[in-house]
């Protein structure tokens, strides 16, 4: 049986997944990745299909945000 990681041993880091049409942000919300500049965000749906992010003002389409993983 093989574990199933997150971490990409050939470059030692955490690959972060993107938001698919499958996500659900749950009762507490869910903290998301900006792909520009690496600043996090939380949001409680993901009825949008953009998003501006607060820090670099960037429009970022849903599919390109990285959610957050526990580690």
């Amino acid at each position: 049986m093989t574990k199933r990681t997150n971490f990409d041993e050939t470059t030692n880091e955490l690959v972060l997944p993107r938001v698919k049409k499958t996500t659900r942000a749950g009762k507490w919300g869910k903290r998301i990745i900006c792909p520009h500049c690496n600043s996090e965000h939380t949001v409680y749906h993901f009825s949008w299909s953009d998003l501006m992010c607060t820090k670099c003002k960037e429009m970022v389409d849903k599919y390109d945000w990285w959610v957050t993983v526990k580690v």
